[in-house]
């Protein structure tokens, strides 16, 4: 193994116990020979057997990542015009590791102020990049999730003053300049604008989740319900940092009719789901509304609305309700069923 810095004996035995503990390398090349010398760390670095490598530019350049051609050629401008050199590179060992390294050199001056040494240091930052491209996953993650599960969603600061807006500008018109802080606001129906204040005031001094159905207008002026959730994000302390949130459209739910058996009918489809809502076979559904099984069975059969045995229809229309079955058919829409 070579001798790194071996005129000073103190300073070679800090170097080994750093380098025990520090994923960090060394090297000094003497110009204009280049001839290199690497430090028992970075020998560790590179993934090299120092009783079998001498170190050379030429071993250290096979070693770079082929993609990082344009970091070994600002290496080499470096070294012809004597400046400093900091850049991460990617190095790939003997073994086929891949290892992101960071590269400080600078160039020592002799007595004629002319470089005549580059010293420089190689650090493995492989752990921050890996960290980093964690993060970056989870936020593009984080990113696919909201925007599937919502078209609108913000981040604001403990205060509740929102702080990002995305989709908001597209669903109202209002731009982000304008939706910051407490500017959203503007958009809300003026029925719905002091409830809507009042219990997110009351979210943040609680710290409590938050979610209020509201009314926004549109580009087109025209208003559209929407359920608002907001979620506090809280440190080790439990102290709240910020909050994120987003809107989900329940329109259609706002605007479906009152259900009313009288306004149509109940279908075979909706008779069956609302028996599997509040889990009653058909023979508990004959017990409670005084139908027998085989009328309950012939109506179920039908996929449209049951025309005929509307007596029995009824019956079984205000049971499902009381049990917690609620009934609807929006506009343009198929009967459907849903859990009062």
């Amino acid at each position: 193994m070579l001798t790194f810095f071996n005129e000073d004996e103190i300073f070679g035995e800090t170097l080994r116990f750093i380098e025990e503990r520090v994923p960090l390398g060394i090297f000094s090349m003497a110009l204009p020979s280049r001839k290199v010398r690497w430090s028992a760390g970075m020998y560790r670095l590179l993934g090299l057997d120092p009783a079998t490598h001498q170190p050379s530019e030429e071993m250290f350049h096979a070693l770079i990542h082929p993609a990082d051609l344009g970091p070994r050629a600002e290496i080499e401008l470096s070294l012809r015009n004597a400046m400093p050199l900091h850049r991460d590179i990617r190095i790939l060992n003997p073994k086929g590791q891949l290892r992101w390294v960071r590269v400080n050199a600078e160039f020592l001056l002799d007595d004629r102020g002319r470089p005549h040494r580059l010293v420089g240091s190689f650090l493995d930052v492989s752990a921050e990049y890996e960290a980093r491209q964690l993060i970056k996953a989870s936020q593009r993650r984080f990113d696919a999730m909201a925007t599937a599960c919502t078209p609108v969603w913000w981040s604001a600061g403990p205060d509740g003053r929102i702080e990002w807006l995305e989709g908001w500008e597209e669903l109202t018109g209002q731009d982000p300049e304008h939706s910051r802080d407490w500017g959203w606001v503007a958009m809300l129906h003026p029925d719905d604008t002091e409830r809507v204040v009042a219990e997110r005031n009351r979210a943040l001094e609680t710290g409590r989740v938050c979610e209020i159905e509201m009314r926004v207008r549109l580009l087109d002026g025209s208003y559209r319900w929407v359920c608002a959730r907001s979620v506090p994000v809280r440190d080790d302390a439990g102290e709240i940092t910020e909050w994120v949130g987003g809107c989900i459209d329940i329109h259609a739910s706002k605007e479906w009719p009152a259900p009313s058996c009288a306004t149509g009918g109940l279908s075979g489809a909706q008779i069956r789901g609302g028996r599997g809502i509040v889990n009653w076979s058909v023979k508990q559904l004959s017990e409670a509304t005084g139908v027998p099984v085989s009328t309950i069975r012939r109506i179920e059969e039908f996929d449209g609305f049951v025309g005929s045995h509307a007596t029995a229809v009824e019956k079984i229309y205000h049971a499902l309700v009381r049990a917690g079955a609620d009934f609807v058919t929006p506009p343009n829409g198929k009967p459907a069923v849903r859990p009062a």
